[in-house]
């Protein structure tokens, strides 16, 4: 796609070039009203097979993100806290749990350019990560990097995983390993 539309309350109000992207950040210079948007605008589609099977785009609005992201932020006791998740921001984990629900907390949010086991245990460490984020797959690595270096990991209190089934051996793997519960996410 070379263009999207920017739009409010269902209204395209102006597109831009995605190939001149760079070139259309550098030409703003701030300053200007900012638009209305009501809670119930849309702010994110996200494509799912969900439940159904069938891909489909879901019409997510803001006052729903918002409140998704707050509500699992305050289950797993993220506030003013230290969040690493190395979730990608094209899913809800990392574009709506992972960052609204540090904006939600006035939490620190601690966002690795990649997932990479060693790189993710040594952010814990250095940042006091309390809360960590993962799907099954990135635990089963992240315990094995563990097991092949010494971490300090003390500050890590609970992890949260979703996306996929765990196993109950993974949650007392996590919990042995780790020293944190794995609390799973109910989407």
């Amino acid at each position: 796609m070379d263009a999207v539309a920017r739009s409010v309350g269902g209204e395209v109000r102006e597109r831009f070039s995605l190939s001149r992207w760079t070139d259309e950040v550098r030409t703003v210079h701030g300053g200007g009203e900012l638009p209305l948007v009501d809670p119930r605008d849309l702010a994110q589609v996200q494509y799912t097979s969900g439940t159904t099977g069938q891909p489909k785009g879901a019409l997510l609005h803001h006052m729903g993100l918002v409140t998704n992201a707050s509500y699992v932020a305050q289950r797993l006791g993220l506030e003013r806290d230290v969040l690493v998740s190395p979730m990608p921001l094209f899913h809800t984990a990392g574009s709506v749990l992972s960052s609204l629900g540090c904006v939600t907390t006035c939490s620190t949010y601690v966002l690795p350019v990649v997932f990479d086991p060693k790189l993710i245990l040594d952010a814990v460490q250095r940042h006091r990560g309390g809360v960590l984020f993962g799907v099954p797959t990135m635990f089963i690595a992240l315990l094995d990097q563990a097991r092949r270096q010494d971490y300090d990991l003390t500050s890590l209190r609970v992890a949260s995983s979703g996306g996929a089934p765990v196993p109950p051996e993974l949650q007392r793997r996590v919990r042995d390993g780790l020293g944190c519960e794995l609390l799973l996410s109910p989407a």
